[in-house]
């Protein structure tokens, strides 16, 4: 799980408007990094949300979505 190490790396002022992380943690405790980058969405972008997870596919419930909290709602953020 590099997830941490990249997540420290990045400026949390950075120009992102969608994050979506996959997280490790289905293949073993070593890569366990999902409540560190669930904490660092909510602290530094914005609430987010976990997809769920399938039998024929556990690893998608490690995957972390969230918006950009100073872009939500602004229709005009993106566009030319």
């Amino acid at each position: 799980g590099a997830e941490t190490d990249a997540l420290a790396a990045l400026s949390p002022d950075a120009t992102i408007d969608n994050y979506c992380i996959s997280c490790h943690d289905f293949k073993g405790p070593s890569t366990a990094t999902l409540d560190h980058v669930r904490e660092w969405l909510a602290t530094n972008v914005g609430e987010p949300t976990r997809h769920p997870s399938t039998p024929e596919a556990p690893w998608v419930g490690f995957y972390l979505y969230a918006t950009n909290r100073s872009v939500a709602g602004d229709s005009t953020h993106g566009t030319a």
